[in-house]
């Protein structure tokens, strides 16, 4: 295993990841760096918009369809429903409650706790390797993004977020567990 053990962070079994490579692992960092920026900040809209009931501006309807899985509000039959399915998949999903702390002034953020649960919940869900977040690795059976977007109920970009927020927390720099699973599909679509 290439990964130490720190108390305080996240280690990784993998080879490292250079050479050729770089360029794509640089390439996909930064739009996995857009997509976390994104995600909290569609989050935010989608609480300001639900707390002012400005629901009907374009930035919270962009949100939602950055946040939350089509098939979640699809089949509504009045904008009422439609909004009830929205806001209790954001206020009622166990994702958003334990990968998300909410600040004193209702801003969301990512804290190492947060990315600690994911680990744990993806090693439960055979998508990583590994007994504890110390050390970990992809599963083989991970061959794209939606293998994380399905087993979690969430969109494709938010999975692609929450892998980045795995990496910041990595002590690995030349490795990123996001890269790795965005090198294993070539249909990659991004909605920065």
């Amino acid at each position: 295993p290439s990964g130490h053990f720190y108390p305080t962070k996240i280690g990784r079994f993998h080879p490292t990841l250079n050479g050729p490579f770089r360029p794509t692992l640089t390439l996909h960092q930064n739009s996995a760096s857009v997509c976390y920026d994104r995600m909290t900040q569609s989050i935010e809209a989608i609480d300001e918009g639900f707390r002012t009931g400005r629901v009907g501006t374009q930035e919270f309807q962009d949100a939602v369809y950055y946040i939350v899985p089509e098939h979640i509000y699809a089949n509504a039959s009045s904008g009422d429903e439609r909004m009830i399915l929205i806001h209790d998949y954001i206020d009622c999903q166990e994702f958003f409650a334990d990968y998300f702390t909410v600040g004193e002034y209702g801003n969301m953020s990512i804290e190492f706790k947060n990315i600690v649960a994911f680990v744990e919940d993806c090693q439960a869900v055979d998508l990583f390797t590994g007994e504890d977040v110390s050390g970990f690795d992809l599963a083989d059976s991970v061959t794209s993004i939606k293998s994380f977007s399905d087993a979690f109920d969430i969109t494709d970009n938010v999975a692609i977020a929450m892998l980045y927020a795995v990496d910041t927390a990595s002590y690995n720099w030349d490795e990123s567990i996001v890269c790795e699973v965005l090198s294993k599909q070539s249909d990659i679509h991004f909605l920065p």
